[in-house]
């Protein structure tokens, strides 16, 4: 079975000694968050173990922005090592580009191509948003 960005966190927060744990727990309440997102309260960290925090992480922020976050913070903490290995599992795992826009794959030469998309459609002009929400995009779009 595949890793998801949720176990590649998980094992990163998991790596953490205690006393880095807490750390990390307190620098991302106070980190500057983009526009747009909401710091996450105090109460949701207190006391809460690596699979909460991911959770919390993950809800709050979604991916990619979560993600990237989280190696942000491990970075500013002196986690060096433990941010390197969760932004080096983060691209191993199938579907998540990590706020980059997948490549655009050439178009199809057969005449049963998918018809073109009108750029008036409300899909097609808010599909970064969604797509920008979900951790795993590649099996929504495979869906024949």
């Amino acid at each position: 079975m595949a890793r998801t960005v949720r176990d590649e966190l998980l094992t990163a927060l998991e790596d953490l000694g205690e006393e880095s744990f807490e750390k990390f727990c307190a620098k991302i309440r106070d980190w500057e968050i983009k526009e747009g997102y909401t710091k996450i309260r105090k109460r949701k960290l207190e006391k809460a173990k690596p699979l909460d925090v991911v959770d919390v992480i993950l809800s709050h922020y979604t991916a990619p922005y979560g993600p990237e976050l989280t190696v942000e913070v491990l970075d500013a903490i002196d986690e060096k090592d433990v941010a390197l290995a969760l932004k080096k599992a983060l691209e191993k795992v199938e579907g998540f580009t990590g706020g980059k826009k997948p490549k655009e794959e050439p178009p199809s030469t057969s005449e049963a191509s998918a018809p073109e998309p009108q750029e008036d459609h409300l899909v097609y002009n808010h599909q970064e948003a969604p797509i920008a929400r979900v951790a795993l995009v590649s099996p929504i779009l495979d869906f024949k």
